[in-house]
């Protein structure tokens, strides 16, 4: 009835055992609820999505279990967790990953990458990501500071351009080898253009602290091999890796005739390089306490003399 109805001078009667939690709606603190949703075809981010499936189940607060399934690019991707809207002034989110032969083009659109950054990618290709990821809502720094977990990155066959701070990386790695014509030309005239191809790309990393911990990554492709380890930080910009790379095959034959410490660069196979400053920007400098390297077992140290010798070969 409408006589019944509070007015502003009703008293409030408060419900015993009620969490007050300020700037969330009560129903979404005393709600439940479980909702499924199928759809054979989508579109989000400008990406078309198939077979699209989404589970929630909500309790106060707390969505207890999601899952969300979806196909693109001709890959799949599953994720599940929960997501906690309880906490003062932030989200917590605790998700698996499942993606499987996605274009990495794909991934990056639909976690909300614009035109522009996407065009600052260095690498495509199909991807598989697994792993185990915690963060919280925020600022972007908030967010990259908030992450914790694991994850397993592997690309199958794709392209390697020189854009980005990987590409822009790569290509002053080939220049410690030889200005040659063929890495001054061709090779890095394709990297400025489509791309070289690549066989496969691997990574696994731990966030932690702010940082991502890189365990190991592992390039490789007909023209050059890359591995190496190190970190990063997305929050403060920085990087410092390890790299070895080896280049061999069609671009061994073209830097056969640089002598490097009195000896053909056919002798080398293998040049150990730190990576480090900015992420933006990124630094190449040959490693000072491995240098050059023959084979596995036959590591030669690469004095201040040597990388002299080379700097000065590259500026004649």
């Amino acid at each position: 009835p409408q006589n019944d109805l509070p007015t502003e001078d009703t008293p409030t009667v408060p419900i015993e055992n009620e969490k007050v939690e300020l700037g969330k709606p009560r129903f979404m603190r005393l709600s439940t609820a479980n909702v499924r949703l199928e759809a054979p075809k989508g579109r989000f981010r400008e990406q078309d999505l198939e077979d699209l499936r989404i589970s929630v189940q909500y309790d106060e607060g707390l969505i207890k279990n999601y899952t969300l399934d979806f196909s693109s690019g001709g890959g799949h991707a599953s994720t599940k967790g929960t997501i906690d809207f309880r906490n003062q002034g932030y989200v917590q989110f605790n998700t698996d990953h499942d993606i499987k032969v996605m274009p990495l083009k794909t991934i990056l659109a639909l976690m909300g990458y614009d035109k522009e950054l996407l065009e600052q990618q260095s690498v495509f290709g199909p991807s598989s990501v697994a792993g185990r990821i915690s963060w919280r809502s925020g600022t972007k720094r908030e967010v990259f500071n908030s992450l914790t977990g694991n994850l397993i990155v592997e690309l199958g066959e794709g392209h390697l351009k020189s854009v980005g701070p990987f590409g822009k990386s790569v290509v002053k790695m080939l220049t410690f080898f030889s200005l040659s014509s063929l890495l001054k030309g061709n090779l890095i005239n394709k990297m400025e253009g489509d791309g070289i191809a690549f066989d496969s790309i691997k990574a696994e990393s731990r966030f932690e602290g702010g940082k991502e911990l890189i365990k190991y990554y592992d390039f490789k492709s007909d023209a050059f091999n890359l591995s190496g380890q190190g970190a990063l930080s997305l929050s403060d910009n920085w990087i410092d890796l390890e790299s070895k790379m080896e280049v061999f095959n069609t671009v061994g034959k073209a830097i056969s005739v640089v002598p490097v410490l009195g000896k053909a660069a056919k002798d080398l196979t293998s040049l150990y390089f730190i990576i480090d400053g900015s992420l933006d920007n990124p630094k190449v400098r040959l490693s000072p306490a491995k240098g050059f390297v023959k084979s596995a077992q036959d590591a030669i140290e690469a004095p201040k003399r040597a990388v002299d010798d080379i700097k000065d070969f590259r500026g004649r």
